[in-house]
């Protein structure tokens, strides 16, 4: 096996690692915004900036080696062997699986998060509402307001 053949097995490897590590990202982001863990939350997201950043420094160089696998593999002469195909088409399955945990866990984190806008707004809504009601509870001290009675 060629060295950029085993460089483009290695980017394919650590690729697939980091789009790996995205998608536990993802799923641990959605767990902190149901549990209401923001620090959690924003946590994650950082995660998330960094994963990526990582997996946008690395596809030049993996671009790059596959470009020049690509050649050696279209030139005549002796071919890689039947077991680094089958290593090349297994990293390229786990990586394609990976994409696609990725693409499945984005989708459901964005949906959490615009279902959490909508209720942040309908709150601040129904608190603008009321805002005037109970306005004069900001101004009296705590021994003049009194406990409502009763059972609710």
């Amino acid at each position: 096996m060629s060295e950029d053949a085993n460089r483009y097995l290695e980017f394919l490897e650590q690729r697939t690692a980091l789009l790996q590590s995205l998608s536990g990202a993802l799923q641990a982001a959605r767990a902190a915004v149901v549990s209401c863990d923001i620090a959690g939350f924003e946590a994650r997201i950082a995660q998330q900036e960094t994963l990526c950043q990582e997996i946008i420094k690395l596809d030049p160089g993996m671009l790059l080696v596959r470009q020049k696998c690509a050649v050696e593999m279209s030139l005549p002469g002796p071919r890689e062997s039947r077991e680094w195909d089958e290593k090349l088409r297994s990293a390229l399955e786990r990586s394609r699986v990976a994409g696609e945990s990725v693409k499945r866990e984005n989708e459901c984190h964005q949906a959490v998060v615009r279902r959490s806008k909508r209720t942040v707004t309908a709150l601040l809504n129904s608190f603008q509402t009321f805002e005037g009601n109970y306005e004069h509870l900001v101004h009296a001290s705590p021994s003049n307001v009194s406990e409502p009675s009763g059972r609710i």
